[in-house]
């Protein structure tokens, strides 16, 4: 108050600058760390990739913490985000160093077929580039723009909160795929097109049984859940949060289809699929958020989603070939999740509050508990397989789970 408007401005511009600058330098380094990270994916080095970013984020988010305690603001933010990529990328080249001293050398290519390797290394990174920039406009960005322009900051606002929640929950089925993507570039580069259809086929049937109580559960509870955390003025996004979960049973076939895909190198019918599913995305949004707001936005973000998945998946199984989908325990498994999901909303809308929350989860995980080992929804050789890969997981209570439901 009472500054000189000029000073004031030089002030903003500086502090601008520095934003800037610390912001410049974390998405450098993260540009640089995405390198080594890859690579460790590629030679399927999973848990070394993981552990570098849950023990970085870790002490990154306790840094920011402090930091914004301390008066840092925006910049000290930025600051701590370039700390945390440095800290990254250090770790994990030294990873990835170690891990290639490990690998078993091969025979030198010849100068042409080199040549012929790098031009295919450089198509399948323009494409896969062009693949990032529908993401963004598939996924990330699009009703953004059109609820900032067409619509008010209320509805805005409903929508960053629900593609927040619904962003969090497609973390599982993204990390899925980038599992998949290099095993299914290794197993066709050993011509192992019986392992990946298999492999698909199990992944499938665990995904949709893992993603179909999930669905039911936050249909069930996720309006209650968000209007205890942010209040009555969120109440509208219980309808948004109803449409935009009702794709996400689709969301693993989305990735495992593209992983698939991915991993035999065919990008272009993929990106094709997407370039339609996008193109149906936007329209959709300019026609329904300047009437309909967070609600007709929510509506294009399915439809764009929900088409590419279906599509996407269609052509990996004519590529692949048709999968033993188990139809009968996946119908098993959608009987267990609506009765515990009605479960958890008869009980939640009918007390409300924490308790109703509380109450409802507990009668909706209960009754899918028993519901499914009394209609055995998993079939037998995936809890077998299960069992045999992770079985001894918390003291043996994940092979348990896996007998007993099988």
């Amino acid at each position: 108050a009472g500054e000189d408007p000029g000073r004031a401005r030089l002030r903003a511009e500086e502090a601008d600058r520095e934003h800037c600058a610390a912001a410049g330098l974390a998405t450098a380094v993260g540009v640089l760390h995405a390198v080594p990270n890859a690579v460790l994916v590629g030679i399927q080095r999973w848990r070394d990739a993981s552990v570098v970013g849950l023990a970085t984020g870790a002490a990154g988010t306790l840094a920011t913490i402090a930091v914004l305690a301390a008066g840092g603001g925006i910049t000290g933010m930025f600051v701590v985000e370039a700390v945390v990529s440095s800290a990254n990328l250090l770790w994990t080249t030294w990873l990835m160093r170690r891990a290639l001293a490990a690998t078993v050398p091969t025979e030198p290519l010849e100068a042409e077929e080199w040549a012929g390797l790098r031009r295919r290394a450089a198509g399948f990174a323009a494409l896969a580039s062009y693949g990032v920039v529908l993401t963004l406009v598939l996924w990330r960005r699009s009703e953004f723009f059109f609820l900032e322009r067409y619509s008010t900051e209320t509805e805005l606002a409903l929508y960053s909160v629900v593609f927040a929640v619904t962003a969090a929950l497609m973390r599982f089925p993204e990390a899925l795929g980038a599992v998949a993507l290099p095993a299914v570039a290794t197993l066709s580069g050993a011509g192992e097109m019986d392992r990946i259809r298999a492999g698909f086929g199990r992944a499938t049937r665990l995904m949709l049984i893992l993603a179909l109580p999930l669905t039911a559960g936050v249909l069930a509870l996720g309006p209650l859940l968000l209007l205890l955390i942010y209040g009555e003025e969120f109440r509208g996004t219980g309808p948004v949060l109803l449409i935009m979960v009702a794709v996400f049973p689709l969301v693993p076939l989305l990735h495992l289809g593209g992983s698939v895909l991915s991993g035999l190198g065919l990008l272009r019918a993929q990106l094709l699929v997407e370039t339609g599913a996008a193109a149906l995305n936007v329209g959709l949004a300019f026609a329904l958020v300047p009437r309909h707001g967070a609600t007709g936005a929510a509506i294009a973000n399915v439809a764009g989603q929900g088409t590419a998945a279906a599509l996407i998946f269609l052509y990996a199984l004519r590529i692949v070939g048709p999968l033993d989908l188990r139809i009968a325990s996946l119908a098993r498994t959608v009987l267990s999740s609506g009765a515990a999901g009605l479960a958890a909303w008869l009980i939640a809308d009918g007390l409300g509050g924490v308790a109703g929350l509380l109450l409802g989860l507990a009668a909706g995980t209960l009754v899918f508990g028993v519901l499914s080992a009394a209609l055995r929804i998993v079939p037998a050789d995936d809890a077998a397989w299960l069992d045999g890969a992770a079985g001894s997981r918390l003291g043996g209570f994940v092979g348990w789970v896996c007998r007993r439901f099988a």
